[in-house]
């Protein structure tokens, strides 16, 4: 498959996705390509190979910058099967940026050979800063490029670029070859908070009914007492114990979150770690917030 094939191919695809795809069935999709290689299966690649580049376009998760080294070493396959050495060069360039330390299977590419000299070649090129351009993107969205957060793509490396609205959800997904124009995200829109067009409209409401802001506090009960007594011991107590869980959670996903950065660690275990540090991040947040609200109750009770 030809680049400019790949590129109209992912240019299209936003419009066949009847299905959402996920990180997990790009994973998949890199690994048949890849296998098909191996065995030389050029029926099973170009299957594989077309079903992977479509599913890129209808990802409906974001993508770490693990799999966009897995997707860019894929291309390179394609590029050295159509003898585009130089697209092949620059995809694993691409993709020895995103995941400097791999090193390519001696089953797909035996020492000495053609593609290993090719990978040899990228890996010099991936040690130097490739320029970068600004990409304009929607108010309110947030841009990754090759799965990690920023606004400035490579102008010489291709690259996958996503939009995710401040959820992390996917509003977009595509692959940008080296050298092309900047994505099109005329189609993106973006939903204001739905609480938001609500309380700018209570804020407004206050300030027709009384010309100016007017926050008041009751004195019904005499003048507030703040600091803490006796009596407040036990609510201090699990005040303390919150603070200290949410500490030692947030410690667990750090180490979850080494684990899933370590080079060692198998491509099939990324996602399920991925998912584990992001819930140990939220229950550590929410324990946090009960300690710290318990501690606030108390010192303004």
């Amino acid at each position: 498959m030809s680049w400019l094939s790949l590129l109209l191919l992912i240019n299209s695809a936003s419009a066949e996705c009847t299905l959402g795809t996920t990180t997990r069935d790009l994973a998949q999709g890199i690994s048949d390509v890849e296998a098909a290689f191996v065995s030389m299966d050029i029926n099973a690649f170009n299957e594989s190979e077309t079903r992977t580049i479509q599913s890129v376009a209808c990802l409906e998760e974001a993508i770490t910058p693990y799999d966009a080294a897995g997707f860019h070493r894929m291309s390179a396959l394609g590029s050295f099967i159509m003898r585009d050495e130089e697209a092949a060069k620059a995809s694993y360039t691409a993709a020895l940026t995103s995941q400097p330390n791999y090193n390519l299977p001696v089953s797909l590419a035996p020492e000495g050979k053609s593609l290993d000299q090719l990978y040899d070649d990228a890996r010099v090129l991936a040690e130097n800063q490739p320029d970068r351009v600004a990409v304009e993107i929607p108010r309110g969205t947030i841009m990754t490029v090759d799965g990690r957060r920023g606004q400035m793509r490579p102008i010489d490396l291709p690259c996958i670029i996503q939009l995710l609205d401040h959820k992390g959800a996917v509003l977009w997904s595509g692959y940008v070859s080296k050298d092309a124009m900047d994505p099109d995200f005329s189609a993106v829109v973006v939903d204001a908070p739905a609480d938001q067009s609500e309380s700018n409209a209570s804020i407004q409401g206050s300030k027709d009914r009384s010309g100016s802001m007017d926050f008041r506090i009751s004195d019904a009960k005499g003048r507030r007492n703040t600091g803490f007594s006796a009596e407040d011991k036990p609510m201090l107590m699990a005040s303390a114990a919150s603070t200290a869980a949410a500490i030692a959670l947030y410690g667990i996903a750090a180490g979850v979150a080494a684990k899933h950065a370590n080079e060692n660690t198998s491509y099939q275990n990324l996602e399920s770690l991925q998912k584990l540090n992001h819930r140990l991040i939220i229950a550590s947040g929410l324990a946090g917030g009960v300690g710290i609200g318990l501690g606030t109750v108390i010192y303004f009770k």
